[in-house]
């Protein structure tokens, strides 16, 4: 069980739209895959918000923007376009569903061609406010695609096998969850398309 505290990220920076930034969203707004997400996801595609974007520096060679879509108060997409400095880009889609009071959520990861990749169950621990994260019954039978699960454990066994590392994102998993589903997001995005 992966523990995951929902929290906002020191580094992500709502609403703020760059010079750069513009250049990236134009390069979103005419590219085939919005129009294929479009296709597939076209009741979120028509919530997308692109006037408040979540600009989250990954590395010094990758840029996530999140576009988020809210459907409902327990119903969010968020399109998540992680662009690379050598301009190259990997767009995927992220549902979250809640419910019962936020008590219970339900992540979900697409391809923007549809195909569901990962579902993630979290539960909030009525003491702690703490989540902890489950893969859902759907992705326990069978296993995560190999890329993901072997970019992840590969990913994970680097950062524990360095001291610091894996005390920054203990740390960082207790208080926001983010190390985790850092290293999770990055392994989906590698591996989709």
């Amino acid at each position: 069980m992966l523990i995951l505290g929902l929290g906002n990220s020191c580094t992500n920076q709502v609403g703020e739209i760059k010079t750069s930034t513009e250049k990236e969203i134009d390069i979103i707004l005419s590219s085939k895959e919005l129009e294929t997400f479009k296709g597939n996801f076209s009741s979120y595609y028509d919530n997308l918000d692109f006037d408040n974007i979540r600009t989250e520096i990954l590395s010094e060679n990758e840029t996530l923007y999140q576009i988020f879509a809210k459907m409902t108060d327990t119903n969010i997409g968020v399109l998540d376009v992680i662009f690379y400095k050598d301009g190259n880009y990997k767009i995927f889609f992220e549902n979250k569903i809640l419910e019962e009071k936020s008590e219970n959520v339900t992540i979900q990861y697409f391809s923007i061609h549809g195909n569901l990749v990962l579902e993630l169950s979290a539960i909030k621990d009525k003491l702690t406010n703490i989540y902890s994260l489950e893969l859902s019954d759907k992705f326990k039978a069978s296993k995560v695609s190999s890329c993901t699960g072997d970019c992840y454990k590969m990913a994970k066994d680097a950062c524990n096998g360095d001291g610091d590392c894996a005390l920054l994102c203990d740390a960082l998993d207790i208080f926001f969850g983010s190390c985790t589903v850092a290293i999770a997001t990055a392994c989906l995005a590698t591996c989709i398309n």
